[in-house]
């Protein structure tokens, strides 16, 4: 399941209302595919640790023409953004599922304390809640801020 079925973004629908649904939409695509989110997580802290130049730039190639599909997908939905804001958009998509995911699935010590306290139940967030609320954040900052070049630091 993908965005594009989900969202029709040719219908009198608000950014507001795209972001939401598409934010919906992404979150539930990946966490279907809970291998390559358990991939994803382990990619730069581990899996690329122990590799070759040439096999790292054979993966890197095919990470970057994704990100491009991504981007390209992320400018169908939100016209708005140009080649280049929708680019520097879809690189923080895949660091917060690989984040989100590690944090979502616990060390069973660390569940087990999410579990035992309500002081700690905010931690103990559902992979794809969590990534749904991050990504509907993120596609809204995106829409309402486009912009050209990197963004300003602080």
């Amino acid at each position: 399941m993908g965005l594009r079925p989900l969202v029709d973004p040719s219908g009198p629908l608000d950014a507001r209302f795209v972001a939401v649904a598409s934010a919906a939409a992404a979150a539930a695509a990946f966490a279907a595919l809970p291998i390559l989110c358990e991939l994803l997580s382990a990619q730069a802290g581990v899996l690329e640790h122990n590799i070759s130049v040439d096999v790292a730039t054979r993966h890197r190639q095919g990470a970057r023409d994704s990100l491009l599909e991504f981007a390209e997908l992320l400018r169908h939905f939100f016209p708005e953004l140009d080649r280049t804001r929708s680019e520097q958009g879809a690189n923080p998509v895949i660091v917060m599922i690989s984040s989100l995911w590690t944090h979502c699935h616990p060390a069973p010590a660390v569940r087990a304390v999410y579990d035992a306290d309500p002081n700690f139940a905010f931690m103990g967030a559902e992979f794809e809640d969590a990534l749904c609320e991050s990504l509907w954040v993120h596609l809204a900052g995106l829409v309402a801020a486009p912009r050209t070049g990197p963004a300003p630091h602080a």
